[in-house]
């Protein structure tokens, strides 16, 4: 009986092994329930100019209970725009002002959306970063002479 210990515990890799691969295969055919993300790229929440929100808007495959917030670089959370929502499936559209939950304007960098969907138990980054510009422009006079003709 010990001899075939070997010979069962490589067949139960073996099999732990197949499942695996045939259960992470599956979880890659699932269709995501967030669909067609469309997230500004670059905004200034101080500028007090047409750019001075960020939109965010996706799509959702099924109704769900929504938290939405915008993460820094580190993955924390700054900012919570919608709080256990429900949702009905159908385009979201949701809109940062650049601020954090102190609301004091963040620091400039990349930021990105993270959507939880209670029902689904699931917590998606999307892969869209939102990157904050809080420096103003500088201006600087190059020459002036005057023109002769």
């Amino acid at each position: 009986m010990a001899r075939y210990a070997p010979a069962a515990l490589v067949a139960a890799l073996l099999v732990a092994t197949a499942a695996a691969f045939v259960y992470t295969e599956k979880l890659k055919l699932t269709p995501s329930p967030i669909l067609g993300t469309q997230v500004d790229k670059l905004f200034s929440p101080v500028c007090e100019c047409d750019t001075d929100t960020a939109t965010i808007s996706f799509r959702l495959r099924q109704r769900d209970r929504l938290t939405v917030e915008v993460i820094n670089a580190k993955g924390e959370s700054v900012r919570t725009l919608v709080e256990d929502s429900p949702t009905p499936r159908g385009r979201v559209t949701v809109y940062w002002n650049g601020r954090g939950d102190s609301a004091a304007v963040v620091d400039e960098g990349a930021y990105r959306p993270r959507v939880h969907l209670a029902a689904e138990r699931r917590t998606i980054v999307l892969p869209n970063p939102i990157r904050v510009d809080v420096t103003p422009p500088r201006v600087e006079l190059l020459s002036l002479a005057p023109r002769v003709f």
